[in-house]
């Protein structure tokens, strides 16, 4: 059995996707920042509670770990032809087919046998003998039904 099958059809899936990765990431615009900080003085001279600000510039490399996971549900849709090349006799219906086989093999030789037109039926009518003389003599209007 030689055959193409079509599949056109959807694959729904549904998992978790770890992800724990080392990467780079560029910032893409300024990025400023605000942050309370305590200064210590040296030489015990006390602290100084401040607010410090800067900008972080766009091009930036900035190295991040990510340590996530990330849901994914999605539909997939699945279009491709698989060939199928499946060998009948290896199969549970290869002993019934070559039973029928055996059973139409002599219908078959019949009928491939028939004349293919009223023109070779003619032509094997008019060679045809009875009882070894030529039978009589058929014009092909005669022999059209």
């Amino acid at each position: 059995i030689i055959q193409t099958i079509e599949v056109d059809d959807t694959l729904p899936i549904s998992f978790t996707l770890p992800l724990s990765q080392a990467t780079v990431v560029v910032l893409r615009e300024p990025v400023p920042l605000g942050v309370n900080a305590t200064f210590n003085l040296p030489g015990g001279g006390g602290s100084i509670n401040g607010f410090v600000t800067l900008e972080l510039p766009a091009g930036l490399p900035l190295p991040v770990d990510l340590n996530m996971t990330i849901p994914v549900e999605q539909v997939i849709p699945v279009q491709l032809n698989v060939p199928v090349d499946i060998e009948l006799s290896q199969t549970e219906l290869g002993s019934p087919f070559n039973s029928l086989e055996a059973l139409f093999t002599p219908l078959n030789g019949f009928v491939t046998s028939l004349p293919s037109s009223n023109s070779e039926l003619f032509d094997r009518l008019q060679g045809s003998t009875l009882g070894g003389e030529t039978g009589p003599a058929l014009s092909e209007d005669a022999a059209a039904p």
